[in-house]
């Protein structure tokens, strides 16, 4: 009850204050016409709001004196000379706010100044309108105003997002510089190169926030791919490098071989063996493969020379070969000529042996030159004996004949 009584007495107490405050508003008017409206306006909401007083006829006691007081602010403000002191504070006003917008629309500060016109727009618009021409003109003026500061603003803008623009495709093409990085082999020249472009990164024109973590972090991970890629080319290089040389030993130790193989040629006993190993020998040198420049030509050298000097060597014992036939053909030559001469004499022989068969006369006969059938019989047979040796005899001087066709081929 105490609290509800409290209560009821701060409403009473702030209510007769509203009505004593509407009645310093009304006089006021003839001073501060805008000023004493405005309050007038928040004095009403605040008797709204405020809850009641005490009894009914008490709180239609204060709304009594409340209304009077209100009515009596309202009659003072339409007389004609408040009227005009409105207009005069009015004109003054919206004076005040289109010198401000005028003065502001240079300003660079495009958000705080854009607040401000904000306000100024605000304020214009709670107060009361002029006279049509006069309002057009003060209206005209705000609106140059604004317009001269939005176009301002927005070449402002216009040129940063060029520049932004500009500053971004800076940053791609160092990018982009960075990618094309891929194609050297020289891991220094490319990490050098990464730092020449970080400074030229660090020294251009700076790009909104989200834009620049977005190419910092392509770069990053540009230079990080990049140097992985050359770093895995030079590994396969140095691979590369390293099996060629492991190769190169290989054809070395091979060609070597080769080589050893070539002398031991010179200790073979013939010479048709040697030449067809000595065959095989340069086909496979041939197909051997390099064994680097250190070693390449010191080693062909020395093949040729091996090579040379079994073919040296082959041709000696094919020539030795060639002359121990000839002597052998010649040996067999003598042979058959003595046989040769050995028919001849026997045919000889047979033939004075015949002469006398024919030429003997025999002792029991009456006649002589009569033949006995025996002695028929060995004249018989020392004509076939005689043709049997000249048959031989022409034999052995064919196989001279050939013997000698033979020794003319082998020379």
């Amino acid at each position: 009850m105490e609290s509800r009584a409290s209560q009821a007495e701060q409403a009473w107490a702030h209510k007769a204050a509203l009505i004593a405050e509407v009645k310093s508003l009304t006089a006021m008017l003839s001073t501060d016409f805008q000023t004493a409206s405005e309050r007038m306006l928040a004095v009403q909401e605040q008797w709204a709001a405020i809850g009641r007083s005490g009894s009914d006829a008490v709180e239609d006691e204060l709304w009594k004196q409340f209304r009077a007081a209100h009515q009596g602010f309202y009659a003072a403000g339409n007389t004609p000379k408040a009227q005009g002191r409105s207009q005069a504070e009015t004109r003054q006003q919206k004076l005040r706010i289109v010198d401000e917008a005028e003065r502001i629309s240079h300003s660079v500060e495009w958000v705080s100044t854009e607040l401000v016109f904000q306000r100024l727009d605000e304020e214009w618009r709670k107060t009361r309108p002029l006279g049509s021409a006069e309002e057009a003109q003060l209206v005209e003026r705000l609106k140059q105003a604004w317009g001269r500061f939005a176009r301002a603003r927005a070449a402002h803008f216009a040129d940063q997002r060029r520049k932004t623009e500009e500053a971004l495709h800076a940053k791609e093409s160092l990018v982009h510089e960075a990618a094309a990085l891929i194609k050297s082999t020289d891991l220094n020249e490319v990490k050098q190169k990464f730092s020449e472009l970080e400074t030229r990164w660090k020294s251009a024109t700076a790009v909104p926030p989200l834009d620049e973590q977005r190419l910092w972090t392509s770069m990053q991970q540009t230079q990080a791919q990049v140097i992985a890629a050359i770093e895995q080319e030079l590994q396969r290089r140095e691979e590369e490098r390293r099996r060629r040389e492991e190769e190169k030993r290989a054809i070395y130790q091979h060609k070597e071989t080769l080589i050893k193989q070539t002398l031991d040629l010179l200790h073979s006993p013939d010479f048709q063996t040697a030449e067809e190993g000595l065959q095989q020998l340069v086909t496979a040198w041939n197909s051997s493969g390099y064994a680097g420049q250190e070693h390449e030509q010191g080693l062909y050298e020395r093949f040729t020379q091996a090579a040379g000097q079994v073919y040296q060597a082959i041709e000696d014992a094919a020539e030795e070969s060639r002359r121990e036939a000839a002597r052998r053909l010649v040996d067999e030559m003598y042979d058959l000529r003595d046989e040769a001469d050995e028919l001849d004499h026997r045919i000889y022989e047979a033939k004075v042996r015949l002469s006398d068969m024919m030429a003997r006369q025999e002792s029991s006969r009456n006649d002589p030159w009569e033949l006995t059938e025996s002695r028929a019989e060995a004249i018989e047979a020392e004509s076939k004996l005689i043709d049997a040796l000249r048959d031989r005899l022409e034999e052995t001087m064919d196989d001279i004949a050939e013997l000698e066709t033979r020794l003319r081929n082998v020379g």
